[in-house]
């Protein structure tokens, strides 16, 4: 038995079911709730135009962002109020988001690092054990 699936749980319906698969097809045993093999996770997925319609009202390099952006973290009341069409308020919080913003659009989001520290080595645990001092042949 496939132990993804739960007897004692009820499946939620979808909210737009398809028809179940025949019998001996692939995804037939999965419950409705389920992912089917080459089914999407979200039916409906990113609207479309969307991505259009920023660029359109943003610019394709999405200059009026960076600039709005910009202004929220160093620009004046005044340059913030031309940019925006009306007083735009910032706190130092607000500040540093979009500092933060602007750093990972620009250079990218840092990688993670995992800081690894180096033990004794097995000659070095072997010499203790045994008293001798630790001698590499390489």
């Amino acid at each position: 038995m496939d132990s993804s699936v739960r007897d004692d749980v009820e499946p939620v319906p979808a909210s737009n079911p398809d028809p179940a698969p025949a019998p001996g097809a692939p995804g037939a045993s999965l419950a409705k709730w389920q992912f089917r093999p080459g089914q999407s996770g979200n039916l409906a997925g990113r609207p479309k135009g969307l991505t259009s319609e920023v660029q359109r009202r943003a610019g394709k390099n999405g200059k009026k962002l960076v600039e709005g952006l910009f202004l929220i973290a160093y620009g004046t009341p005044e340059q913030r109020e031309k940019h925006f069409g009306e007083p735009v308020h910032v706190n130092t919080k607000e500040r540093l988001i979009a500092i933060n913003q602007l750093l990972d659009r620009g250079w990218g989001r840092p990688a993670a690092l995992i800081g690894l520290e180096t033990g004794p080595t097995l000659l070095t645990l072997l010499a203790n054990v045994t008293g001798r001092t630790a001698e590499r042949s390489d």
